[in-house]
C-alpha cells in the first residue's frame, strides 16, 4: 500500500493507524533518508535507524546490493497489527530528497 511521497524538506512525519510488516522506501531523486524513527503510541518507538543501519538491514532481509539499489526494505513486525497509531519519521539525506514510501503486509 502507497503511503506518502516524501519531497523537498528537511523532516517528515506521517501517521498510519496500523503496524505493517514491512516499510519499503523507494528513491526517486536526491539521497535516501538520513535516519528512520518508528513509533507506535502506547508501545514506544519500535525502530530508530540510521541510514548505514537501514542498508544493512534491507540488505540482510532480501539480500540486495544498498549500492546500486534504489530501494530498501526496512521488517517492523512479524505481521500487520491493526489499530495502533504510528508515527513515521524520516531527516533529510543529503541533496534534494524525494521518495516514496510503501506498507507492506504478508501476514497477520
Amino acid at each position: 500500500m502507497f503511503l506518502k511521497n516524501f519531497t523537498g524538506a528537511t523532516a517528515y512525519t506521517h501517521q498510519i493507524n496500523f503496524v505493517p510488516e514491512f516499510l519499503l522506501i523507494k528513491k526517486k531523486a536526491g539521497a535516501m533518508p538520513a535516519t528512520l524513527r518508528v513509533s507506535v503510541a502506547g508501545d514506544g518507538v519500535i525502530g530508530d535507524y540510521t541510514l548505514d543501519a537501514m542498508k544493512a538491514i534491507s540488505e540482510a532481509k532480501v539480500y540486495q546490493s544498498p549500492v546500486t539499489a534504489d530501494y530498501l526494505v526496512i521488517p517492523l513486525a512479524d505481521g500487520l497489527i491493526s489499530g495502533k497509531v504510528v508515527d513515521i519519521d524520516f531527516t533529510a539525506g543529503a541533496g534534494a530528497d524525494s521518495f516514496d514510501v510503501f506498507a507492506i503486509s504478508k501476514n497477520k
